[in-house]
């Protein structure tokens, strides 16, 4: 929902400025006397939630809880509920609002902020290194419900760095709620081990992680590495998770979907919200990439078949080889590529160009690898290349798909201003 408000003083001329003029982006909107209002009014006979504006199957939609309300000069009871249209004029205490569209044209263009919005980000985007916040330029009309990580790439980055600022809000353990008055607004929770609280804000139709917003406390999320743990507060919020009640730490899984009670008496126009726990979208993709690569072979192949220890050189050390690790091979000499025949097949010409103290250099000519890539035999005879000495094919291609959505991010986010 967008919508443009314009906030007048009752008998103020058409041509005067107005008090607030401004854009909101987000699915409700709280209008009163409450310091946690999305628009706060003070003033004689104005409620602490006098009026609430939500949007509903397309249309928006406007309810009363204060007295004194008028809607194009017809008055309002308390509890009334009537669709809006734009242009409609809302009347509570000394206050005239004007409800417009906020995703036309004209209220965009209209805005001297416009430009000037354009051009900070732009001296930010090209004066700073990588360093581009713009959510630090928008003002609060103008960002998004949920908090969004930030493009900050410091100008010395190491490859760490660069992958997790390219983390997508998709990649972040986090509550996506369904349904009620925040329908697929996401709730991701903070990098690292953290403890962020769980519950309702003042008009108790909003769900929120926000320590400062949180009014209503419902449960404690505790998240340790990869575990995520949700812990109950009192019996009187009935936490659920799956239909069932919650009475002590439960550790949730994806997918889960946690319910609680809402701390309003009166009957709500929508059921109650659901939030549907989800794991980062990536954090199975690389598990199994990382599962499914093979491990290097800890003693040379000949033929296919591990070769015998030789009973004059003794007992072979086993060396536990960790993933991805490069090791340093004896050159090949002159001589054992003389002792290779052209025209013997490819075994036989290991067999005769492995000597008994050059093990390693027949491992290496077998695998059928260049040096360069550094390529290494399973005991199946299929070859794995690591690229730059480093990187599997997986893992290069992983980090390509990264670069190209982190590219598609920085675009949609300038074409959008």
């Amino acid at each position: 929902m967008e919508v443009k408000l314009i906030v007048r003083e009752v008998g103020a001329p058409p041509a005067a400025k107005p008090l607030l003029e401004d854009i909101w982006r987000t699915s409700v909107i709280s209008v009163g006397s409450s310091p946690q209002a999305t628009l706060r009014l003070t003033g004689l006979g104005i409620a602490a939630e006098h009026v609430i504006i939500f949007e509903e199957n397309g249309h928006i939609i406007f309810v009363n809880h204060g007295d004194g309300t008028r809607l194009n000069g017809l008055p309002v009871r308390i509890g009334d509920r009537r669709p809006l249209t734009f242009g409609d004029r809302i009347h509570i205490g000394n206050y005239v609002i004007t409800v417009l569209d906020g995703n036309s044209p004209a209220a965009r263009l209209d805005d001297p902020r416009a430009t000037s919005l354009l051009q900070a980000a732009t001296r930010e985007l090209f004066t700073s290194g990588l360093k581009f916040d713009l959510d630090s330029l928008l003002p609060a009309a103008f960002r998004p419900s949920s908090p969004r990580k930030s493009l900050e790439i410091p100008e010395n980055a190491s490859f760490a760095q660069i992958l997790e600022a390219l983390v997508a809000p998709e990649d972040s353990f986090r509550f996506v709620i369904e349904g009620g008055y925040q329908p697929n607004v996401s709730l991701p929770l903070p990098a690292g081990d953290a403890e962020v609280p769980l519950g309702w804000e003042a008009s108790g139709l909003r769900i929120t992680i926000n320590q400062q917003e949180l009014v209503t406390y419902c449960a404690l999320v505790r998240k340790t590495g990869e575990r995520v743990v949700l812990h109950p507060v009192l019996p009187d919020h009935r936490l659920t998770v799956n239909d069932e009640p919650v009475t002590e730490p439960r550790v949730l899984v994806d997918r889960d979907r946690i319910r609680f009670a809402s701390p309003l008496t009166r009957p709500l126009e929508r059921p109650l919200p659901t939030l549907v726990f989800r794991t980062p979208s990536t954090l199975s993709m690389l598990t199994e990439a990382v599962a499914t690569a093979p491990l290097r072979p800890t003693e040379p192949l000949l033929n296919g078949t591990l070769a015998a220890p030789e009973p004059a050189a003794g007992p072979l050390e086993v060396d536990d080889v960790p993933l991805r690790q490069v090791m340093e091979m004896p050159a090949v000499t002159e001589a054992d590529i003389r002792s290779v025949a052209p025209e013997s097949p490819p075994s036989a010409s290991l067999s005769s160009a492995a000597a008994p103290d050059a093990p390693a250099v027949s491992s290496e000519v077998s695998s059928g690898a260049s040096p360069a890539t550094g390529g290494t035999a399973s005991a199946t005879g299929a070859v794995t290349y690591y690229y730059l000495g480093y990187f599997t094919g997986i893992e290069l291609a992983v980090m390509a798909v990264g670069t190209l959505l982190g590219a598609l991010l920085v675009y949609v986010l300038l074409e959008t201003l």
